[in-house]
């Protein structure tokens, strides 16, 4: 009989189930709340589309007549705008990445006249009470803007520019801050056309490179000392070399000095560099051979190129192999411009394209090009007008590029090549067997 009850009750309640489906009751699933919030993440455009395509007109009314369906096309940029001022933090820093990545590659430089203004904007919402991982994706989104719309866009530096001081100065991430600095400088670098605003963010970037605590009004680290060097001679190529020389030697070489005593390897690397810079300009302005330092300045070069002559033979065991490497090939270039006047010399192959390196000037430009851009650096190279105008390349170069370009083993261009070959190499031995088992 308990078998008997139990089935009874189960019919029951599934008839219970059925009448309540007829009814047409809603089921957990089928909630308004659930709908709305449906409909709700649906864009405008596809929102239109769907009604167009299920026969449904903007009264309700439902229309059995076909009728052309209306697609509404986005490209993965404007997606990744859109995505980019949603809630859940997770979606806005995959949207960010997404931004990066577009950049990067150049995909999105025919939109970017279109979607300029709404791009600075979304990004610098995202920038704002951002936490670090979000807001350091937010600053390399704003250098890779900066470097696709290209000079004359003061209003934007403008835009920007108070955000990226409030990061540098009160953030406690230092990547974030560090991030925020490289910005600041690339932002002003391309988009700048008025000299009084360079100067006061070559003042602000060179009272944190002296760690000057009055002026710049906290501590500074040294990761943050790094990026100010590299920001300040970014910065300082787009002086006349005569002011670099006169305005700013005296007041860099003692702190110069300084750096390269410290025990971090990146500090140093990037004072050497600075004083290479300086020496570059100092040459600019007399000639090869035509000029003196002044007596306290004297002083100071003469101890800094002995420590250079040091740093470019360092043997210690504390540092890795690799690192040790590099120091010595960095400080071994500045050590022969300090002694000797010897300039870099450092070329770029692209196709049938060639830039050749022969300053200090164009050098920190181009690594802070490839520091930006990264990856895509290839196709900026070949396709960016604001590349080209910077280091001076015809791009009439590009309209007849070879096919069988010279490129690295290592490169990704050169990969594909060796994947392509190899298999174009079995799929003709594998027709050569074939032929000669089966006697044809």
């Amino acid at each position: 009989m308990g078998g008997g009850g139990k089935g009874e009750a189960d019919g029951q309640r599934r008839k219970a189930r059925n009448k309540k489906g007829e009814r047409g009751g809603k089921g957990r699933h089928d909630s308004d709340e659930d709908v709305d919030d449906n409909t709700s993440e649906l864009s405008i455009g596809s929102y239109v589309s769907m009604n167009y395509e299920a026969g449904i007109d903007n009264s309700g009314e439902t229309d059995y007549v076909e009728k052309e369906s209306v697609k509404v096309e986005r490209n993965d940029f404007v997606e990744n705008l859109d995505l980019a001022l949603e809630k859940r933090t997770a979606t806005r820093e995959k949207a960010l990445k997404g931004l990066v990545e577009d950049l990067q590659m150049y995909k999105c430089s025919e939109d970017m006249e279109t979607y300029k203004e709404t791009a600075f904007a979304t990004v610098i919402q995202c920038l704002r009470k951002a936490a670090a991982k979000e807001g350091i994706l937010a600053c390399q989104v704003l250098s890779l803007l900066c470097i696709v719309i290209g000079a004359n866009e003061d209003q934007k530096l403008e835009q920007i520019s108070p955000h990226l001081i409030e990061v540098i100065s009160k953030n406690k991430s230092e990547e974030f801050r560090v991030e925020a600095m490289n910005t600041m400088a690339m932002a002003t670098f391309v988009c700048c056309s008025i000299q009084e605003t360079t100067l006061e963010v070559l003042s602000f970037l060179e009272a944190i490179a002296c760690r000057n605590k009055d002026q710049c009004g906290f501590e500074v680290s040294d990761e943050l000392c790094v990026a100010a060097l590299e920001g300040w001679s970014l910065l300082a190529t787009t002086l006349p070399e005569a002011e670099v020389a006169l305005r700013h030697t005296s007041a860099l070489l003692p702190v110069i000095q300084q750096l390269l005593d410290s025990g971090n390897p990146d500090v140093r690397q990037a004072a050497g560099k600075v004083v290479a810079f300086l020496h570059e300009c100092k040459l600019a302005l007399n000639g090869a051979g035509q000029f003196e330092y002044e007596d306290e300045e004297y002083v100071i070069m003469t101890t800094v190129q002995e420590k250079l002559l040091e740093l470019s033979k360092e043997s210690s065991k504390k540092m890795k192999k690799q690192a040790r490497k590099e120091q010595k090939s960095c400080f071994r270039e500045v050590y022969l411009m300090i002694s000797e006047d010897v300039p870099p010399n450092e070329e770029l192959s692209y196709h049938n394209t060639t830039v050749i390196l022969t300053t200090w000037a164009q050098i920190r430009r181009m690594d802070a090009w490839r520091s930006a851009v990264q990856g895509g650096f290839h196709i900026h190279f070949k396709e960016n007008q604001v590349f080209h105008d910077i280091f001076s390349i015809d791009c009439s170069s590009f309209e007849n590029d070879i096919d069988r370009a010279i490129v690295g083993k290592k490169s990704g261009e050169g990969k594909a090549r060796y994947t392509d070959r190899n298999q174009s190499r079995k799929t003709k031995q594998y027709m050569n067997d074939q032929y000669l088992e089966n006697d044809y």
